[in-house]
């Protein structure tokens, strides 16, 4: 659809087609499910999925910004400082009702997006945009839709933030972030009386 030049995808927008198409695919496991079981372990990927990309990785991005800004300004840093750092935001972001192990600091060594700069903010942009375009697909716009099947065939012709707005979701309007938020609710609140 594009010519060479324009023809790849920017990273940017490259998680919100995977997304888009996990997200479609697990509502309809959820809408065909065979059992209320299956239902609730369906709906539970999902959750773990949403705590993932919506609220882990922006813990790992400030993670991430703080240790940049550390080095920087020429801050000291050892493993120690670093761990500590991981354990304090895994607490602060989990809230005090989350009890941490005491190596949870030592987790951070295993995420391999630490070895390369500033990535992990891009899943969570994916996740809440994609889930602005399955809500409006499965409420049947078909605008939605066209604009979306545009959006995949446009590669790289325009700025990631144009080329989304085009798709119909503004990734700088804070509503994408609310809808993100009231889909895990929704989810959840689902999910608790599926289990009792």
């Amino acid at each position: 659809n594009q010519d060479y030049i324009n023809s790849n995808y920017r990273i940017f927008v490259a998680e919100v087609a995977s997304t888009v198409n996990e997200t479609l695919l697990i509502n309809y496991m959820m809408d065909h499910a065979s059992s209320k079981e299956e239902k609730a372990y369906y709906i539970y990927e999902q959750l773990e999925n949403c705590v993932g990309l919506i609220f882990r990785q922006p813990m790992f991005a400030d993670f991430e910004h703080r240790l940049h800004e550390m080095a920087k300004n020429n801050e000291p840093m050892s493993s120690k400082i670093m761990t500590d750092l991981y354990a304090k935001l895994n607490q602060e972001y989990f809230g005090e009702d989350v009890k941490m192990d005491e190596l949870v600091g030592w987790s951070c060594y295993y995420v391999p997006h630490f070895y390369y700069d500033y990535y992990v903010y891009k899943y969570t942009l994916g996740m809440t945009v994609a889930l602005a375009i399955v809500k409006r697909i499965l409420n049947g716009d078909t605008q939605q839709v066209e604009r979306y099947l545009n959006f995949l065939k446009s590669g790289g012709k325009e700025s990631p933030v144009d080329l989304l707005s085009h798709a119909g979701v503004d990734p700088l309007d804070d509503a994408i972030y609310d809808d993100a938020f009231h889909y895990f609710e929704d989810l959840l609140n689902e999910f608790e009386k599926l289990v009792k």
